[in-house]
């Protein structure tokens, strides 16, 4: 098939003008006077503007900067490794989407829906959502920004627990007055509960370590290394 030359119109104009062959055919290639490039369009807003989608072939890129050095930004289909969408960042593979719909940063083989090689930060009174069932009801955990700082961890859209900066832990108090501070009208603490048998194969226990003994009723304290009751 003979191949038909396309002829650029003389003078170009502001407005963009669709490039035609030597049968006067239209192609679907406009260009204006400042250098835009219109593929299906012919009002272009930018260096390149391309109505419809664009392919690029597995294995290569779509490059967005680039020092010629091979030292840039590009985006690329993947060959291997679970094929799908890479993005590299100065040269350098920095996350990629695999194509059972993974999402690898800092690592090329995600194990997981998303799988972080490094650190996540959470700015200061920011959420990890864990779920949503919309409304604000949910489960996630804060980086708190008041109330001792620290962790608050919410369940049905409440808090629940929550560790302060200094280590105390709280369950049902915002405000924790010892290492563990624990407030509920709904429920009791409920320490370890053993038989004779299970107690007596425990490894060594440290002094002040509580049990609650099945086979005789009663609490037993750990003290000067063995295990004592007290009656009531």
């Amino acid at each position: 098939m003979p191949r038909e030359d396309l002829q650029v119109p003389e003078p170009l104009k502001a407005a963009a003008q669709y490039v035609e062959d030597s049968s006067e055919k239209v192609s679907s290639l406009a260009l204006t006077e400042k250098g835009n490039i219109g593929i299906a369009t012919d009002q272009p807003e930018s260096q390149l503007h391309v109505k419809g989608d664009i392919r690029v072939a597995r294995g290569d890129k779509l490059i967005l900067g680039d020092d010629g050095q091979g030292v840039g930004e590009w985006i690329q289909n993947a060959t291997a490794r679970g094929f799908g969408i890479v993005f590299f960042g100065k040269g350098r593979e920095r996350a990629r989407i695999t194509n059972n719909g993974r999402v690898g940063v800092a690592t090329d083989r995600p194990e997981s829906k998303l799988h972080v090689k490094g650190d996540i930060r959470v700015a200061r009174g920011d959420k990890l959502i864990l779920g949503d069932r919309g409304q604000g009801v949910g489960e996630w955990i804060q980086n708190v920004a008041s109330g001792g700082f620290g962790i608050v961890f919410f369940a049905g859209g409440r808090e629940r627990a929550r560790i302060t900066s200094d280590g105390r832990v709280g369950i049902g108090t915002t405000d924790p007055k010892g290492a563990l501070d624990v407030d509920s009208t709904t429920g009791a603490l409920v320490v370890p509960r053993l038989t004779d048998k299970e107690i007596r194969v425990l490894p060594p226990q440290v002094d002040g370590s509580i049990v609650y003994n099945t086979s005789r009723k009663k609490f037993l304290f750990h003290e000067d290394g063995s295990w004592v009751s007290y009656n009531v």
